[in-house]
């Protein structure tokens, strides 16, 4: 607008100087004839040069405004400039959650920022859940029972008696040093997982294996049974995983002892039965 304003200021001082020539020339032919004095013409010189200042002054404004009018395309460009700097600064701020899901411990607070290398937020999948179990290390090694490895189907029970499918996909490479326990993870099938809540207890069941067993609970002496063994000479004990206690049993899970004879009573020998998985 200041452009605007300068160039009709230049064309006004232009009339207004075309005019004073015109209105000098006339004049001065009146002067020549002595028509009009010399304060007359004085007058009109003084007019003339007075339009031409002006003139001059109006193209002085339109340099000026032109060059007001650069300086601020140049100061448009350099805040451009920042706006993108800064959004690419905000973009590289912004957190993305790597896939679709619920937010836990999450306090949202607009604008909130996190530094480097800190929790923000944890996310999870509910069709992506997984139950951690910890089984002895004679499992992995195949010395007893059936042997759990990557792959291995099982079965998750809910305390309301629902079951949920899943299969072993991570096993810990460390096992405790006292317990010789080692930890895996079953991922549970998409189709009920969505079903648990989070932290919930359940029981795990690896599909078709044979070493778990329900025993009378005389039998149990300390955390071990005893068997009769191979030679049928003597006994021997056996370290037992108690799933479940009843009144009078125990669902126990014990390694390699499908078909062997369970010692009721280790003084007197006597004997209670064939172990059968079934």
């Amino acid at each position: 607008m200041a452009v605007s304003s300068a160039k009709a200021a230049e064309r006004r001082r232009i009339e207004e100087t075309d005019f004073g020539a015109k209105e000098f020339d006339r004049n001065r032919t009146m002067f020549r004839r002595g028509l009009i004095n010399k304060t007359t013409m004085e007058a009109v010189e003084r007019r003339m040069l007075d339009a031409r200042f002006g003139a001059d002054q109006a193209r002085e404004a339109i340099a000026s405004a032109q060059l007001a009018y650069t300086r601020a395309e140049i100061a448009v460009e350099i805040d451009e400039l920042d706006l993108k700097t800064a959004e690419i600064e905000r973009a590289a701020l912004r957190l993305a959650a790597p896939f679709d899901g619920v937010l836990l411990g999450f306090d949202p607070r607009v604008g909130a920022c996190v530094s480097e290398g800190e929790l923000a937020a944890e996310n999870y999948d509910p069709k992506r859940e997984a139950v951690d179990v910890y089984v002895l290390i004679s499992r992995l090694t195949g010395t007893g029972g059936v042997p759990v490895a990557r792959g291995t189907e099982a079965k998750v029970v809910r305390g309301n008696g629902e079951s949920c499918a899943g299969r072993i996909t991570w096993i810990e490479t460390e096992a405790d040093l006292e317990s010789q326990y080692v930890k895996t993870t079953i991922d549970l099938s998409e189709d009920c997982a969505p079903g648990l809540y989070l932290n919930e207890a359940v029981e795990v069941e690896m599909v078709g294996a044979t070493d778990v067993f329900r025993i009378p609970a005389g039998a149990l002496e300390g955390n071990a049974v005893y068997l009769i063994s191979p030679d049928g000479l003597g006994v021997e004990p056996l370290e037992v995983e108690i799933i479940e206690r009843g009144s009078d049993h125990l669902v126990v899970r014990m390694f390699g002892a499908a078909g062997r004879s369970l010692v009721v009573n280790a003084q007197d020998l006597r004997i209670d039965g064939l172990l059968d998985p079934s």
